[in-house]
C-alpha cells in the first residue's frame, strides 16, 4: 500500500518515527512523508522513503495561511493518491486529516502527542485560542477513521468535551523507545542532573532553574545540564536570562544535538518538571539508559514513573518539592542506583518501541494480524 505520513516538524520523522516508518518499508508498503523543512529529506531518501517539502508554520494560528497549507495538502494528496494517511501533532491532525477525507482518501489515522500549551490550567489568556482550537480538533477528528492517543487522560479530557466518540480513540503508550539505541548505561559517580527539551515554560525550564539554585547552596558541586532549543513561544526562556543562570554558574547549556546519548552517559539524574506531555520521549529516553527519574504528576508524565520506585512524582509548578528530591538523591546513592535499574525495567516492559510500532501498523492494516 502506499502511505503518506505527514509531519508538523520534518526531524521528528526521524527523531521519533524512524523506527515506525522504517517498518513500513520493510513491510513492502510505499512511504511518503511530508514537513515543513528540507533537513532531513536525504536520510529518509536512505531510507527509501519520499519527502516532500511543504511549508507551513506549526506554531502560529492564523486562517488564511491554514487554508492555503490545507489546499498545498490536497494538492500532493490528489497528485500521489495514497491509500492511507497518518498525521501526528496538531496541525497534520487537524488539517491533515480535513485534507484526507476530501482528497477521497478511505484511511485516515492521527496521533495526538500531547494536548499543547493552550490546554494547560492557569493560563487564562489562551481561552480564545482554546475554543478555536476545540473546533478545529472535532473537525480533524470527524475527518479521522482513529486517533492514538498516548495517555489516558488526553482521551478523557476530548471525549469529556464532545470532541470525539470514544471507540475513535486508541490508546498507546507513547511513540516508545529503541532500546538497542538507548541502551543502559553504568550510572556515573558525578552528581549531574540533565534536562532535554526545548527551553519553553512548559516543559518545566523555569522550574527546573529555580531548583537547581536552591539545590546548589548546598551541594555546590552539583551540575545541572541543559541540552535542547531555544523556543519563541510566549512562555519560553530567553537566551539572555539563560546565559544569566550559566554566568552564575546554576546551569550548564550545551544547546540542541542530533545525538543526545552522550548526555544521558554522563548524567546520574534524570529531570523534566513538565506542565504536561503526551508521553515524554527524552523521560523513556532516560529510563532506557538506566537513570532514576524526577518528573510531574501531570497526565503524560505520571505514567513513566511509579513514586518511590523509579524516582519521584512531583507537583507541577513547585519548586521547593522539586528541589526537596534532587537532594535526597544526592543523599542517597545506593537508592538512586536501584531506581535506574527499575526505570530500564519498566522501558523494556511498556515502552519497547517495536511492541509499539506493530501494534499501531496492525490497526492501520500494514502489517499481518499474526
Amino acid at each position: 500500500m502506499k502511505v503518506l505520513v505527514l509531519a508538523g516538524f520534518s526531524q521528528s520523522l526521524i527523531n521519533f518515527r524512524k523506527e515506525l516508518l522504517s517498518r513500513m518499508v520493510y513491510n513492502g508498503h510505499e512511504v511518503i512523508a511530508v514537513g515543513p523543512e528540507n533537513d532531513c529529506a536525504e536520510e529518509l531518501r536512505n531510507m527509501g522513503i519520499k519527502f516532500i517539502q511543504l511549508k507551513f508554520d506549526r506554531l502560529a494560528v492564523n486562517p488564511i495561511k491554514d487554508v492555503k497549507f490545507t489546499i498545498e495538502l490536497i494538492k500532493i494528496m490528489n497528485e500521489e493518491k495514497p491509500d492511507i494517511y497518518f498525521g501526528y501533532t496538531i496541525k497534520p491532525v487537524i488539517y491533515g486529516s480535513i485534507a484526507a477525507c476530501l482528497s477521497g482518501i478511505k484511511n485516515r489515522f492521527a496521533m495526538v502527542t500531547g494536548l499543547g500549551s493552550v490546554f494547560i490550567e492557569g493560563e487564562s489568556k489562551r481561552h480564545y485560542i482554546k475554543y478555536i482550537v476545540k473546533i478545529l480538533y472535532k473537525m480533524g477528528f470527524s475527518a479521522s477513521n482513529y486517533i492514538f492517543f498516548q495517555n489516558k487522560d488526553d482521551i478523557l479530557e476530548f471525549t469529556n468535551m464532545k470532541l470525539i466518540p470514544k471507540e475513535k480513540c486508541l490508546l498507546v503508550n507513547g511513540s516508545g523507545v529503541n532500546l538497542e539505541y538507548y541502551s543502559p548505561q553504568p550510572m556515573q559517580n558525578e552528581n549531574i542532573f540533565l534536562f532535554v527539551g526545548s527551553l519553553m515554560g512548559d516543559k518545566g525550564i523555569h522550574e527546573y532553574i529555580n531548583a537547581a539554585a536552591i539545590v546548589k547552596k548546598k551541594y555546590e558541586n552539583t551540575r545541572f545540564w541543559i541540552v535542547g532549543p531555544m523556543d519563541r513561544r510566549l512562555t519560553s526562556m530567553s537566551e539572555s536570562k539563560l546565559n544569566s543562570f550559566v554566568e552564575e554558574g546554576i546551569v550548564e547549556y550545551f544547546g540542541s544535538t542530533n545525538d543526545v546519548r552522550p548526555f544521558y552517559k554522563q548524567c546520574r539524574f534524570y529531570v523534566l518538571p513538565s506542565y504536561r506531555e503526551g508521553t515524554p520521549r527524552s523521560v523513556l529516553e532516560a529510563m532506557a539508559t538506566g537513570r532514576p527519574i524526577i518528573t510531574t504528576d501531570a497526565p503524560g508524565c505520571k505514567e513513566t514513573v511509579e513514586n518511590n520506585i523509579n524516582g519521584f512524582l512531583v507537583p507541577v509548578r513547585n519548586v521547593d518539592i522539586l528541589a526537596d528530591k534532587m537532594i535526597w538523591l544526592i543523599r542517597h546513592p545506593e537508592e538512586a542506583e536501584c531506581m535506574g535499574r527499575e526505570s530500564l525495567k519498566i522501558a523494556i516492559s511498556k515502552y519497547d518501541v517495536n511492541k509499539i510500532n506493530k501494534y499501531m501498523l496492525k490497526i492501520m492494516k500494514l502489517e499481518n494480524m499474526e
